[in-house]
């Protein structure tokens, strides 16, 4: 009889396990969408291009660590990196940062032309709240979706204050603007409120309660 301990899964693995199963359940859901044969190319280049996962891996293991199943969490933790690629997407077109290359490949705009970047883009914020609202049950759909929309508004804000800011040249928005204390956090990343995380186990904070003065402040987009 053996007496060596149980192994167990370290963290890394766990964290490559868990990206594998996002990636694989993002690519079930464009696959299973209707929509015309170039847009389906151009955004399974946009949002199966690789990358850490971080947002949807936090939202599994978030889900875990009060007492619910990851899988149950898939839906939201998919909806938030289609927002999150939406995002990019958008950032990489001429008129935004210009980039040409992310994650070692043409950005969308550089391989398939500014215009379907755009709609990619679209279709991948629509495509978000179409998972919420048909994979999961409809009080749970709508709780995530408020939460879910918040974020992602306050994230298209911080990123007018990072591009367009409104205000005299050399003078920083004031603290009290609620846009400011956006401009260097990540919404989608740490979301206020638990309903994105806790896949319906237990009760959640308010819809008042989501303040965009309460959420970290965390550098740098992945």
């Amino acid at each position: 009889m053996s007496t060596s301990p149980p192994t167990t899964e370290t963290d890394a693995a766990l964290m490559k396990r868990q990206a594998h199963a996002v990636e694989a359940y993002l690519a079930e859901v464009v696959a299973q969408r209707k929509m015309p044969r170039n847009l389906r190319e151009a955004t399974e280049h946009g949002v199966l291009g690789g990358g850490k996962r971080m947002r949807p891996i936090l939202t599994l293991r978030s889900c875990a660590a009060v007492g619910g199943e990851p899988a149950q969490a898939m839906p939201a933790a998919a909806a938030i990196e289609l927002i999150h690629c939406f995002s990019l997407i958008h950032d990489d077109l001429p008129a935004m940062d210009n980039d040409e290359m992310r994650r070692g490949r043409p950005t969308v705009w550089k391989a398939y032309g500014d215009a379907m970047a755009i709609l990619v883009g679209d279709l991948m914020s629509g495509l978000a709240f179409e998972v919420v609202a048909t994979r999961l049950a409809p009080a749970l759909a709508g709780r995530i979706s408020l939460e879910l929309s918040l974020a992602t508004n306050d994230m298209i804000a911080g990123q007018v204050w990072d591009t367009l800011p409104d205000f005299a040249k050399g003078t920083p928005p004031t603290g009290d603007d609620p846009s400011s204390q956006d401009r260097r956090a990540d919404p989608l990343l740490l979301p206020d409120g638990g309903d994105l995380r806790r896949s319906g186990r237990g009760p959640t904070r308010r819809p008042d309660a989501v303040r965009r003065g309460d959420r970290p402040d965390v550098p740098g987009r992945g």
